[in-house]
């Protein structure tokens, strides 16, 4: 459900440059650079808070609307950077790349997310319970942590790394 919540949300940005005749994958590129961008040279106490009012109701309305929940509580930077390494190191052992190939071989390319979802979930499920986070709630609290500190060097490094790795084991791209 995250998948389509945040899809969505995507959805929404890159419309309106998809009506200018910009081709969805370029206006996605280009909403997600842009959002990042807006992230880094707002980077002040005044600019993060200029973004947290529409960014929080944005969000306030994906959580009620797709999950019948409220915004979990933010998680603090320094738990989504030590999930984020927990995640990354476990996506690299090769036991996971290799399973996740096996599972993906000769699929096709949208046949293949649900199975990179369920393998994720597996994977995911015991990381997040270390940090207290159970369940589809738990993966929701650190999914909008993500978005939060998207901004963050390190968490935005981790987060690209173990992305690539599971695309590469998969053959896919996102």
């Amino acid at each position: 459900r995250w998948n389509r919540a945040a899809w969505a949300v995507m959805r929404a940005r890159t419309e309106p440059l998809k009506q200018t005749g910009v081709p969805q994958d370029q206006a996605f590129t280009a909403a997600s650079r842009l959002q990042n961008s807006v992230r880094y040279h707002l980077k002040t106490p005044e600019g993060e808070a200029e973004l947290a009012g529409p960014q929080g109701a944005i969000w306030e309305h994906v959580f009620r609307v797709s999950f019948g929940m409220s915004l979990p509580p933010a998680l603090q930077l320094s738990v989504v950077r030590d999930i984020s390494l927990k995640l990354c190191v476990h996506i690299c052992e090769k036991s996971f790349t290799e399973t996740l190939k096996k599972a993906t071989a000769g699929l096709p390319n949208e046949a293949k997310l649900p199975v990179i979802i369920e393998h994720m979930e597996r994977l995911t499920a015991p990381v997040f319970e270390t940090f207290g986070l159970k369940g589809e709630a738990g993966y929701l609290t650190f999914q909008k942590a993500l978005v939060d500190h998207t901004s963050d060097p390190f968490v935005n490094h981790l987060t690209q790394a173990y992305n690539y790795i599971t695309a590469e084991a998969a053959g896919t791209t996102f």
